[in-house]
């Protein structure tokens, strides 16, 4: 088989590479269990990065996903003199490689061969012919898009990463779909997971012992982080704002969805109020691309003072 190139979807949502591959790889039959997750907003200290509650398990355990994780001790002894062959051969049996590399060694990045950068990515095809693999990723631009890489290229990127990083780093995970498993709405988790956001309440973590905001606690300091990052920097982190213009995103659609499914909610006066906090976040995060593109950065006050008003709007809609 000289070329193959398994199914990909335009994401919904795509603020990290990992909600970008899964809402491009999903089965339709995930999207009830879409609804019963990506509620509770959290703010992980140690990364810096606001997110939904355990965004990092949610490839590994979405039903309609079959995965399984690739040590780098099993490549080694198997693959690493023919990688290629390794590509090709998950590839044709339609799975999917999730994967981290440095992407010092792409030249689609703009870290090509100038700084150093350990980044998932996904390969869902291959060209014999040309010698490619084709990848999709948060790319230069930062939007979830497709490229394509030599294989040599991605031969470098991944075993670029020492042996010594952490396992996260060096496995790999191979996912298939499995659109066979039916999944179901689950009323009372929607209801409880926005109860906790609400109330700030913590999740119990077995494996991530580092600091968590969450809620709307978090929600408060991203006008703390905003200012921070700010005075650091001198440059305004959009990452904050596409995120929680996604969060909005997610909110309408499981509105809807409810709605369609009969579960007895009020869709017309909610989706009113989140379209205006949709349109509020996109207005904040659009004139923070423009501040970071002109660098002059008059507007720094009246964003934070925007973003708190947001928060309280959000705090209504939620009531």
């Amino acid at each position: 088989m000289e070329e193959k190139i398994l199914d990909m979807q335009a994401p919904i949502i795509s603020s990290y590479t990992s909600y970008g591959v899964l809402f491009s790889i999903m089965p339709e039959t995930t999207w009830p269990w879409i609804m019963n997750h990506f509620i509770q907003i959290r703010y992980e200290c140690g990364w810096g990065i606001f997110a939904f509650d355990n965004h990092q398990m949610f490839l590994s355990y979405c039903p309609c996903l079959e995965s399984y994780i690739v040590p780098r001790k099993i490549l080694k002894s198997y693959y690493k003199k023919s990688f290629k062959e390794f590509i090709i051969e998950v590839i044709n049996q339609d799975n999917y490689l999730f994967l981290y590399v440095d992407r010092y060694y792409l030249p689609v990045f703009s870290k090509f061969h100038n700084k150093h950068s350990i980044h998932e990515l996904l390969i869902y095809g291959y060209n014999l012919e040309k010698n490619e693999v084709y990848i999709a990723d948060n790319l230069p631009n930062g939007k979830f898009g497709k490229a394509v890489c030599s294989f040599e290229e991605i031969f470098k990127a991944y075993w670029g990463i020492n042996d010594e990083s952490p396992d996260f780093q060096t496995q790999f995970l191979v996912i298939k779909q499995n659109p066979k498993i039916k999944c179901e709405l689950d009323m009372e988790q929607i209801r409880l997971s926005l109860k906790n956001m609400i109330e700030s309440r913590p999740t119990i973590d077995l494996f991530n012992p580092q600091e968590h905001k969450f809620g709307f606690e978090a929600l408060e300091y991203m006008k703390v982080y905003t200012e921070e990052f700010f005075k650091k920097n001198h440059q305004i982190d959009i990452r904050p704002f596409h995120f929680m213009y996604e969060h909005i995103i997610l909110m309408k659609l499981r509105v809807e969805y409810l709605f369609k499914e009969s579960k007895c909610i009020e869709i017309q006066e909610i989706n009113k109020r989140l379209e205006e906090l949709e349109d509020e976040y996109t207005h904040i995060r659009n004139k923070s691309i423009k501040d970071n593109i002109t660098r002059r950065f008059e507007n720094i006050d009246e964003i934070s003072n925007k973003l708190e008003k947001i928060i309280r709007d959000e705090e209504k809609v939620n009531e």
